[in-house]
């Protein structure tokens, strides 16, 4: 992939067409790249759901909730009853990661 930079800052993207492994197209994690980084969408810190509103909360409140959930989970259902979905968007670092979580 080619990548447009503006100002220091990735603004745009297109497949390298020389490439003789994709040929100038995009595969689904080459076409999300850019969004995992830049995306006005992408979360950059917890939120919580209360009485029908977002709500931010800190890190060390999400880490704790979330595993004192999971740890309930397993301790009432077992260790099976927790299934992990990784994404071909991920990248091998996001893999890395979720497959550290899950374990």
């Amino acid at each position: 992939m080619t990548a447009e930079v503006v100002n220091g800052v990735w603004v745009g993207q297109e497949p390298s067409y020389a490439s003789p492994i994709n040929r100038g197209t995009h595969c689904a994690k080459g076409a999300a790249i850019r969004e995992l980084v830049s995306s006005d969408r992408r979360l950059k810190y917890p939120m919580k759901l209360e009485g029908g509103e977002w709500k931010r909360i800190s890190w060390d409140q999400a880490y704790q909730e979330i595993g004192d959930k999971l740890t309930a989970i397993r301790e009432k259902n077992g260790a099976d009853s927790v299934y992990w979905l990784g994404s071909a968007k991920f990248t091998n670092e996001a893999a890395y990661l979720m497959r550290k979580f899950g374990a």
